[in-house]
């Protein structure tokens, strides 16, 4: 299934098979009904008729960048015969099982693996050691209502859990790197977003617990414009000039690993993604709006 979304001004199409986000402008949502495998290098001439309203470069340059995905297997992608893989482990404590796992995961990916410590005791050493067994990950380190160290924040991405605009360790993140990560009722999200913008954070990290707060949301990054916050809430990969739904896996300290679930054609990309600690270039969710959809 190929899906156009829109999330915040951002548009992308997304291939249920593949698994990729294809950065792309706003042309695609006329332009994806009318394609038919297998595409010509040029753009079909019943096409161009049919978006006659556009300028020529744009479409020229939006079928440049949907036929190249075709070509690399990233669009009207053959049904999965394997696993995706994953991108992301979560260690539950930074354990030399744990760690030694996480190392074996990164090993097979096609991509670098991202490692998420949850709340451990010694933030510092949890990250030296991952990176010392990993060198090629990127850590990030999510904590509970507790303000990051300076040091840490110049080792890792800090991602802090705060419980809405009023939180009182929100004075401890301003002006840091630190990303806040807001747990709010469903219905308080965007009014969250608002004030955390207000005060100066340039990057927050949620995700929404509504298709009603999906929208609200993506229709008040719309209206925000270039003041609004990088906004994160799901995580991607990059591969290429792509965007992957990052697929978790939860490690635990005896060094167990719990493998996501194999994602099925019918779920959405808002289902395939997660909350979020990288940041990225493209705001998307399903919930917000399907604008074009081919089955």
């Amino acid at each position: 299934m190929i899906r156009v979304i829109s999330f915040g001004g951002k548009y992308a199409v997304f291939d249920s098979e593949s698994l990729a986000l294809i950065p792309v402008g706003p042309l695609a949502v006329p332009m994806v009904p009318y394609l038919k495998e297998p595409l010509p290098v040029d753009c079909p001439v019943s096409i161009r008729y049919a978006l006659a309203q556009y300028p020529s470069p744009e479409i020229s340059a939006t079928y440049r960048t949907l036929r190249e995905a075709w070509e690399n297997g990233l669009l009207f992608a053959p049904a999965r015969t394997e696993e995706p893989p994953v991108s992301r482990v979560i260690l539950a404590s930074p354990t030399s099982a744990a760690i030694s796992a996480a190392s074996g995961i990164a090993a097979d990916a096609p991509y670098p693996v991202s490692v998420l410590l949850s709340d451990p005791d010694d933030p510092l050493s949890a990250v030296a050691l991952v990176k010392e067994a990993i060198p090629s990950a990127s850590v990030s380190v999510l904590l509970h209502g507790v303000a990051p160290s300076a040091p840490l924040l110049a080792v890792a991405e800090v991602l802090v859990v705060v419980r809405g605009a009023s939180d009182p360790i929100l004075s401890s993140l301003a002006g840091t790197a630190a990303v806040p990560v807001l747990d709010v009722p469903a219905g308080d999200l965007v009014n969250a977003v608002a004030a955390l913008s207000a005060a100066g954070f340039t990057r927050i990290s949620s995700l929404p617990a509504s298709p009603e707060d999906a929208r609200a949301l993506a229709a008040k990054l719309r209206r925000m414009k270039d003041a609004a916050p990088s906004f994160l809430p799901f995580t991607l990969v990059r591969s290429g000039n792509v965007l992957r739904p990052v697929r978790e896996a939860f490690i635990a300290p005896d060094g167990a690993v719990s493998r996501p679930v194999t994602p099925s054609p019918a779920q959405s990309p808002f289902c395939l993604l997660s909350s979020s600690s990288d940041p990225w270039s493209l705001a998307c969710a399903d919930q917000a709006v399907t604008l074009a959809g081919r089955g």
